[in-house]
């Protein structure tokens, strides 16, 4: 089972960057997910419909769905609408959320990188 707290800023933040913040948070979650659904099936999810089928499999039973899961497609997106992006190398694998500008490899970007060395 899997959860995340959601801290409170310690203080006073913009909209912008609370939802970054959650943005942050939504990559946390993910790539747990990934890891479970790595420890599930012997594979990292390769794209957003994956990753948001592998999120949904390990949200608790009872719990609100994530509207960060696009229910017709099952993909994971970010707060800005745009489906996340996984990059899997032999050694880790990234996240990535394209901020609010939309576009991957820009300096809004946000990334979650996991280590697959490590449990």
């Amino acid at each position: 089972m899997l959860s995340v707290a959601v801290p409170s800023p310690p203080y006073p933040c913009s909209k912008a960057q609370l939802i970054r913040m959650m943005a942050g948070l939504e990559l946390t979650v993910a790539s747990e997910a990934a890891i479970e659904y790595l420890h599930k099936f012997g594979k990292l999810p390769t794209n957003a419909r994956e990753l948001g089928s592998a999120i949904l499999f390990v949200q608790p039973p009872g719990q609100p769905e994530y509207d960060w899961i696009k229910k017709d497609t099952h993909e994971a997106i970010d707060p800005w609408g745009t489906p996340l992006s996984i990059q899997i190398s032999s050694t880790d694998f990234c996240i990535t959320s394209a901020g609010p500008d939309k576009i991957f490899g820009t300096n809004d970007d946000i990334v979650e990188k996991r280590d697959l060395s490590k449990p």
